[in-house]
């Protein structure tokens, strides 16, 4: 016998709703109530999800953003998905090799993120990576300067294009003899060096993906 686990057919992430669906109609007055309805519904279904893990599982998500909230069903029901950062309440968090969200993450484990990348070099691959992401921006802002977006997003998108040409200039390349397999990258840092997990870290992250949800720009562009 197989054992399948099915679940809700999602939309699309936060983060694809807050650039191409106008999201941010609260500026006009005959919207302002149905504006601050999904704002409410947004941050009670991502509180109860926390509240879930927290409390129910002793777990951190880690990475709470605005592509790792989805949308499901009609009656806009807003869900919590990427597990991958999470850990147990107590433990070291930033040791995995996992992308964390610096311009979401608290500023305790941001500081350590920032410390691990400043003494590690970076892949030709990796640039390739990055150089394919900035290119998605760029199609991405062309296409919206022809349409009408709000210019907090159109100036969102092009911080983020500036964002990771900054991490491309940052780090020294290093040929990599096998390009073929994923190259992780070494922790720098003992791990006693890694802040231990805490669910005021999601809390923080909470604050921050409001903030971006009711202005339709990050808070921080790190």
């Amino acid at each position: 016998s197989v054992t399948c686990l099915v679940m809700p057919r999602a939309g699309r992430s936060l983060d694809e709703i807050l650039r191409y669906e106008n999201y941010l109609t609260h500026k006009t007055s005959t919207t302002q109530i149905n504006f601050m309805d999904q704002a409410k519904n947004l941050a009670r279904n991502i509180v109860e999800a926390l509240k879930n893990i927290h409390t129910g599982h002793s777990i951190v998500h880690g990475n709470l953003k605005p592509k790792n909230i989805v949308r499901v069903g009609r009656n806009q029901h807003f869900r919590l998905i990427d597990m991958s950062s999470s850990v147990k309440v107590g433990d070291r968090i930033g040791l995995q090799q996992e992308q964390y969200s610096t311009g979401f993450c608290p500023p305790e484990l941001a500081k350590t993120l920032f410390a691990v990348n400043n003494k590690i070099t970076i892949t030709i691959k990796e640039i390739r990576e990055l150089e394919k992401r900035q290119q998605k921006f760029r199609n991405d802002l062309v296409a919206m300067e022809n349409m009408n977006i709000s210019s907090d997003i159109l100036e969102h998108c092009r911080r983020k294009i500036e964002s990771i040409q900054s991490q491309i200039d940052l780090h020294p390349v290093v040929q990599c003899p096998n390009n073929k397999t994923k190259n992780k990258r070494p922790a720098a840092l003992p791990p006693s060096s890694y802040p231990k997990a805490h669910p005021t870290y999601d809390v923080w992250s909470f604050g921050v993906l409001m903030y971006a949800a009711l202005t339709g720009s990050s808070l921080f562009f790190l």
